[in-house]
């Protein structure tokens, strides 16, 4: 295992060619042929020769060329096929010799292995029409049977077995590829499928605690702002403004430690507030602007998602309009269709002396965000035909 990171590290750094780390890359091929043609000398000068002719040096010709042709049995094999082909009718002018026609057997086997996959079936009738040509061809010309089954049993073993063998070895190691490329995407699809949902997680939460966090600390910072305003001017008024930020700072804590809760809770469902309904009171009582509710329809129970995005939608309106227009009017409107919940909020700028509060531009992405996942409409801004209106945020969820 520290032998294979080791190369693997190698790889990355440069250290060693990939190309010559790998065991089936040119160094193989090298040491392939080294060995062939080291066996092929042995046979010669052992002078083991099966068709009765004897050795010479100059036997080893057609037998290095033959082994050359290995160098190419991966980058080019058909480029090597006739090379090989060439070295074995060279062989053939001088005589044949076992110990060429052997390497051209494994050259056969190679080519066909890994060369293109049309070849093969013309490479497997080649090799038996060549042989079958040769074994009558010898038979006929020498009129000795014993001589012409010799060249037939050779050229089978030398010719037609390797190439045949290499069918079912290619099958195997083109469906081991075909497996490998297929492991490897699904891991790739997974490897996506867990960051997408990393990131929809994200989101989420970052949704949440800009409702759970901004909202309550908004509507702490625009009273804490109108009650500097009147310091030493209306008492009265000024204390209920510091029951409003006590009563925010509360509610976000509160919603804060929900938040915590459930995400150390096992679960899928992310539902932190109350139902839209219920919250309507206590949104307009903490809000910095003057809140209205109207009901439009039947009143019936929303699915959780609905209801918990109507809520953060009223609630993240609610806080603009009291960052943006504090001392403001807001009209929250609540229609039932029949397959749908329509959630309205229409806000009027005051005439107030009270600065507004910057925000950071989340809450309509957020709003947006929750609209789109429930496959609903969304849209903010200031209406067309209303001019009593500064700003409309409108929500029609699927219910």
């Amino acid at each position: 295992m520290e032998g294979v990171n080791a190369t693997r590290i190698a790889r990355v750094t440069g250290a060693v060619p990939a190309e010559w780390s790998d065991p089936t890359g040119p160094r193989r091929d090298v040491r392939l042929a080294l060995i062939c043609f080291g066996g092929g000398l042995l046979v010669l000068a052992l002078d083991v020769n099966s068709f009765g002719l004897h050795a010479g040096w100059w036997r080893a010709l057609p037998l290095l060329l033959v082994c050359l042709a290995l160098l190419l049995r991966r980058i080019a094999p058909l480029a090597g096929l006739c090379v090989g082909i060439v070295a074995g009718v060279w062989d053939l002018t001088l005589g044949p010799s076992l110990a060429t026609w052997l390497v051209f057997g494994q050259l056969a086997y190679d080519v066909a292995l890994y060369g293109r996959r049309e070849v093969l079936p013309w490479l497997l009738r080649a090799s038996v029409a060549s042989t079958v040509v040769a074994t009558l061809g010898t038979f006929f010309a020498s009129r000795n049977f014993a001589l012409g089954a010799a060249v037939g049993v050779t050229l089978t073993l030398v010719f037609v077995v390797p190439v045949a063998t290499s069918v079912p070895v290619r099958q195997y190691r083109e469906r081991a590829e075909r497996e490998r490329e297929r492991a490897e995407q699904i891991a790739r699809l997974a490897e996506l499928s867990r960051r997408q949902a990393l990131a929809d997680e994200r989101a989420r939460m970052a949704r949440e605690l800009h409702d759970v966090v901004a909202n309550h600390l908004s509507a702490v910072a625009i009273h804490a702002t109108a009650a500097q305003s009147l310091l030493g001017v209306d008492p009265s008024k000024l204390a209920d403004i510091l029951g409003v930020i006590r009563e925010n700072s509360v509610q976000g804590l509160a919603e804060m430690r929900r938040m915590v809760e459930v995400l150390r809770e096992p679960g899928d469902d992310l539902v932190l507030s109350q139902g839209l309904v219920e919250a309507l009171p206590r949104l307009a009582a903490a809000s910095s602007v003057d809140v209205t509710v109207e009901r439009v329809g039947e009143p019936r129970p929303l699915p959780p998602d609905v209801d918990h995005a109507a809520y953060r939608i009223v609630q993240e309106s609610l806080t603009n309009a009291g960052k943006h227009a504090p001392g403001g009017t807001a009209a929250v409107r609540l229609e039932y269709l029949p397959a749908s919940v329509v959630v309205t909020v229409d806000s009027s700028a005051p005439a107030s002396a009270v600065p507004p509060v910057a925000g950071a531009g989340m809450g309509l992405r957020g709003m947006r965000e929750r609209v789109t996942l429930l496959g609903g409409e969304f849209s903010a801004g200031p209406p067309v035909c209303d001019h009593e209106t500064a700003w409309r945020v409108r929500a029609e969820l699927p219910s």
